[in-house]
């Protein structure tokens, strides 16, 4: 007799899954045990859980079977097993080594022991992953769509309510001010808790209910939220700026995430965090804080791997000054590029030429004794009056989004209104890293180089966090084209 030691395995990825609620889910695979005389040893729940290939409560389950501790697995329905082919048939391969098995409650014909079964298993993963990629797909197109609509996604932020999928402030946005306010004035976390538990209604409170407790993770959450600059936002990343009414400015809202202890969703507070290089070891030079609140990029010099004899270091005002200026003349010269390339004033006096010969013959037609004279001019200019106008909204096409917003734009002039990660994407975009020389050796203008996109490939190997290498300088100076020279085949990929 076989062992009937069973895991119960129970998957529920979304809880508008109704019809294979955990609950039924329990209900089928306890009714199929207790005809089957089996013996229920653990019941692994994955909540939340989308049908991955690596699953921690699968490998959970598997082990069960592979150390001994039950002689198989029970699902409810196939697709709560997964969605992914390729773990599916994982799955069953370590089963089957195992000397374990695995029964459907829904579908028993589907043995892997047997040939049949085995055919239906195939099929069968082929559908799971099928609507795998159908409601990934559905997910993806509605979620552009709410995005091109302005329409937030998620929990609602506090001080917000929902109209039509938009956000609007309510009454509570003037806490979220104060929050912001009190954070960027350096109080701590502690005694803007307290005040808020005194003046605020907690997020979770419900009306005329007792007064609820805030909590330090709660506030946290709201302060790194770029949801309060009017962007939707996924992840940090913004998606959709100006989608909604702003609760804070972006100066107030920068001013908060810099205080101390402040960890913002948004990325980074330094500019240039994991792109400056120090030319003695290859290694990164970090950001570094003093006390008295000065800011710098510095090799702490002493590795696992060795101590440095030229660590690096640059003043991060001074060094991010001179970054920044060097991506602004790049960006302009593939700017005044594109526009050359595409004369939108030019061709918009064609258009209006086009409609003024079109206008003068129609008029001189209705004033005419023959009429049908104008009939073949007439048609012959509003042809080309069509053509002209076709060509102008293929040139402001081509260098507009489909929302309008202008794909060509100077960096320099929309680099205030940008946050922190957009602005480390800007760098991330164009820039490998900065190397600077040892402090000693002169001023950091002098000290620095940046290599593009592609340029810190000729220096390699780089180091990589955790792993040992050897203390290896760069030479100096580098042998690059720096600037625009570096930047011509960029460019013109751009182009």
């Amino acid at each position: 007799m076989g062992d009937n030691r069973r895991v119960a395995l129970i998957r529920q990825s979304k809880k508008r899954e109704g019809s294979e609620s955990p609950e039924i889910q329990n209900d089928r695979i306890g009714g199929h045990m207790d005809q089957r005389g089996q013996v229920r040893v653990a019941t692994v729940y994955e909540i939340g859980v989308p049908g991955d290939i690596e699953r921690d409560g699968l490998e959970e389950a598997v082990r069960m079977v592979e150390t001994g501790q039950a002689g198989g697995i029970v699902v409810a329905f196939f697709d709560r097993l997964g969605r992914e082919e390729l773990g599916i048939y994982q799955t069953l391969y370590r089963l089957e080594q195992a000397g374990g098995v695995i029964e459907f409650v829904d579908s028993p014909t589907l043995d892997p022991a047997t040939e049949a079964g085995r055919i239906l298993i195939a099929i069968q993963a082929a559908m799971a992953k099928a609507q795998r990629m159908k409601i990934t797909n559905n997910w993806r197109i509605s979620r552009e769509r709410a995005d091109l609509a302005g329409k937030y996604i998620g929990p609602t932020p506090y001080g917000y309510k929902r109209v039509d999928g938009k956000l609007v402030p309510t009454e509570l946005a003037q806490y979220v001010k104060a929050i912001f306010q009190m954070r960027a004035d350096e109080k701590t976390w502690a005694e803007i808790n307290q005040w808020l538990t005194a003046n605020a209604p907690a997020p979770k409170q419900k009306p005329n209910g007792p007064r609820v407790a805030w909590v330090v993770p709660t506030i946290k959450g709201i302060v790194a939220n770029v949801g309060y600059l009017g962007h939707t936002h996924r992840k940090g990343k913004i998606v959709y700026r100006d989608a909604h009414e702003a609760l804070v400015s972006l100066t107030l809202w920068e001013s908060a995430q810099s205080a101390k202890g402040v960890r913002s969703t948004s990325g980074e507070s330094w500019l240039l965090s994991g792109k400056v290089k120090c030319q003695g070891c290859r290694r990164n030079a970090r950001p570094r804080s003093s006390g008295a609140g000065h800011k710098a990029y510095a090799c702490k010099k002493f590795h696992a791997s060795g101590t440095c004899t030229n660590p690096a270091f640059a003043v991060a005002s001074q060094l991010e000054d001179i970054v920044v200026a060097a991506l602004f003349e790049w960006h302009d010269s593939v700017f005044e590029g594109l526009q050359d390339l595409v004369d939108l004033d030019a061709l918009a006096e064609v258009v209006a030429e086009t409609r003024t010969v079109l206008r003068q013959l129609v008029m001189a037609q209705a004033t005419s004794r023959f009429p049908e004279e104008f009939a073949e001019g007439i048609a012959e200019a509003e042809a080309r009056a069509v053509g002209a106008e076709r060509d102008l909204a293929q040139a402001k096409a081509s260098i507009t989004s489909g929302l309008g917003v202008p794909r060509v734009f100077r960096l320099r002039d929309m680099w205030e209104e940008l946050t922190m990660q957009e602005r480390r994407e800007a760098l991330s975009g164009l820039i490998d890293c900065i190397v600077i020389e040892g402090h000693k050796g002169g001023p950091v203008s002098e000290r620095c180089v940046i290599l593009w996109k592609g340029q810190a490939a000729a220096f390699a190997p780089w180091p990589v966090r955790g792993q040992k290498s050897e203390m290896v300088s760069l030479p100096w100076p580098l042998e690059v084209e720096v600037g625009l020279a570096a930047a011509e085949d960029a460019q013109e990929r751009v182009v």
